[in-house]
């Protein structure tokens, strides 16, 4: 099996670019040799103030071919106000089995509205 790897990305301040984000990213794996990745959305409400972001609009631009929402991975703390709670962390191992077995791509990409993210981990 070949290598893949996994980003968690904060999408703060690209609300208004999504179109040129995708571009980015797309270029960027094109380059490395690598089809365009899958986004995984872990937020548990798929609201806020980045336009790009807001409800489906991401799902819509990247079609559903590129696009999983795991509201599971979110942050319960977002709905209950009580701090930071992942809903059911035992779902990141279903973000795994997805990303070795149904994804087509080498590369995943995870997001929420973080300004700061976790370095991508890579693994076989």
């Amino acid at each position: 099996m070949k290598p893949l790897t996994l980003f968690s990305w904060g999408y703060y301040s690209w609300g208004t670019a999504t179109d040129r984000l995708i571009e980015m990213v797309d270029a960027v794996e094109r380059n490395r040799g690598f089809e365009p990745p899958v986004f995984v959305e872990v937020r548990i409400k798929r609201s806020g103030k980045a336009p790009g972001f807001v409800g489906k609009a991401f799902d819509n631009l990247l079609g559903a071919d590129r696009y999983q929402w795991m509201q599971d991975l979110g942050n319960e703390g977002i709905v209950t106000k009580t701090g930071l709670k992942i809903k059911n962390p035992a779902a990141a191992k279903e973000l795994l089995s997805l990303t070795v077995k149904d994804f087509r791509t080498e590369t995943v990409v995870s997001y929420s509205s973080a300004r700061a993210s976790v370095q991508g981990l890579t693994g076989n």
